[in-house]
């Protein structure tokens, strides 16, 4: 039985695509679907197993600023974002979605570490200087200060 769907285009054209159906187990293209399914679901977990390293010693050696910069780590979470954003409007395959999702995780526990080792490691540094009020506020400070602001604005514009 041949199934087809037919999409109009106007009154006068009409398309026909044909899908031939593949939940036999004995077609043909069965196992290659499957064969594609399990790559991409372990393409997903390699990705978040070569990240996690970069976590776990980050987190043992208690640095995080000097391997990654801040400013790098922002246009990563940008470009994290803007694919799970286009993934998701344009109806893109689930796993495509997930591993959007899971990439935009990743950015969201490697910034707090980076946040969290940076604020930790800073912490003897005075904000405000008792002699003069001049260079109250440390130049670093005020440059995180901005890319937090930066962040928290484009996350929920990027989803309208």
């Amino acid at each position: 039985m041949n199934q087809s769907i037919i999409l109009k285009r106007n009154i006068h054209s009409d398309i026909k695509l044909h899908f031939p159906r593949t939940s036999n187990i004995n077609h043909p293209d069965f196992n290659y679907r499957i064969t594609v399914a399990t790559v991409s679901v372990l393409h997903v977990f390699i990705c978040q197993l070569s990240l996690s390293s970069q976590l776990f010693v980050a987190y043992r050696n208690g640095r995080v600023d000097e391997a990654v910069s801040l400013g790098f780590l922002l246009c990563w979470i940008g470009g994290d974002l803007t694919n799970f954003k286009s993934c998701y409007l344009s109806n893109q395959l689930p796993i495509q979605i997930l591993t959007a999702i899971f990439d935009m995780n990743t950015d969201i526990i490697i910034l707090s570490q980076f946040m969290y080792y940076r604020l930790k490691n800073h912490k003897n540094k005075m904000i405000f200087q008792p002699q003069l009020f001049k260079d109250s506020i440390t130049r670093e400070k005020v440059r995180l200060s901005l890319w937090a602001v930066l962040c928290l604005v484009y996350i929920p514009y990027s989803f309208r």
